[in-house]
């Protein structure tokens, strides 16, 4: 039995028009499956829960965007008794990005029951002040996150999303952004070593995989099966200049600019800032918070692909 979790509001509203393919494939395959739909925000945790609750291996299979596998991993009871498969329908899909997933969303199905394709991923988890969030892809304080923030209320999600041109929703608040941008004073501590001092810090995102915000590849190393996060840490730079290096990420280039780019690997980081700042996990905006800590679960996930 394959759980399908499914937004119907995805990809402009499309979401629902994505599921009906999907069902015609599996009715005509005689598939056994039961469709769970996400109706609310969080609901996709519920359902995960509930799906998790007893002992056994359960399917489940995503349809939708970063944030729907986001809020169905965030819901799982066990890890270890899961076997996730995701189609992507979103508007962002780094996630689909970085693990290369089909772009025709019946080969993505396909790939999903071949049952063949699963290999064990890595599973962060950010916490800071009561707030603890698993993610797959990233999480990230400040500017990212204000971006995810701002993304999250457009109104010019949904119509760019309908057309398939959700990704420049991201560039377009990414650049709003950087005309309102006020860095903070951070520390930064990896792996619990010596703490490092950052005057002016536009963001720093911890990350399983090299993509995020809709396809800048922030850490090109990034590896989601190493049971490290890289981390990539922006600071001490003007607005022109975050205008200039911004789209030299989305080809990993920014790295290059070592004088403002940190990259980072480890097992775990924990930041303090001078003020509150956004954070986010998987695109999906979470908290205001002065603290930060990002680290690894001890345990992986099962997830189709190859």
């Amino acid at each position: 039995m394959y759980h399908f979790i499914t937004n119907p509001t995805s990809s402009g509203g499309r979401g629902i028009d994505h599921w009906h393919e999907i069902e015609e494939y599996l009715k005509q395959n005689n598939i056994e499956y039961q469709l769970h739909t996400t109706e609310y925000d969080r609901r996709a945790r519920e359902i995960a829960a509930d799906l998790t609750a007893a002992s056994e291996m359960v399917d489940i299979i995503v349809l939708g965007g970063d944030g729907s596998v986001n809020e169905t991993v965030n819901g799982i009871r066990d890890l270890t008794k899961v076997r996730l498969g995701y189609i992507p329908t979103g508007s962002g899909n780094d996630l689909a990005r970085s693990l290369r997933l089909p772009k025709d969303r019946i080969k993505c199905l396909q790939m999903i029951l071949e049952g063949d394709n699963y290999r064990p991923i890595d599973v962060g988890f950010t916490q800071s002040e009561g707030l603890r969030r698993r993610f797959l892809i990233s999480s990230g304080i400040g500017f990212d996150a204000a971006v995810c923030q701002g993304v999250e209320v457009s109104v010019l999600k949904k119509i760019l999303g309908r057309i398939g041109l959700g990704r420049l929703v991201y560039l377009g608040i990414a650049l709003k952004q950087i005309f309102q941008l006020d860095g903070s004073s951070v520390t930064l501590q990896v792996d619990e070593g010596e703490e490092e001092t950052f005057s002016g810090m536009v963001f720093a995102a911890a990350m399983n995989h090299p993509y995020e915000g809709g396809g800048f590849l922030f850490c090109p190393k990034a590896r989601d099966d190493d049971g490290k996060l890289d981390m990539c840490l922006v600071s001490d730079i003007g607005k022109l200049k975050v205008l200039m290096l911004l789209p030299t990420a989305f080809f990993g280039k920014h790295v290059l600019f070592k004088k403002y780019v940190h990259i980072y690997s480890g097992s775990s980081y924990r930041i303090k800032a001078g003020k509150r700042l956004n954070i986010h996990t998987d695109g999906e905006p979470v908290a205001v918070r002065s603290e930060f800590f990002a680290s690894q679960e001890q345990e992986k996930l099962l997830f189709a692909a190859k």
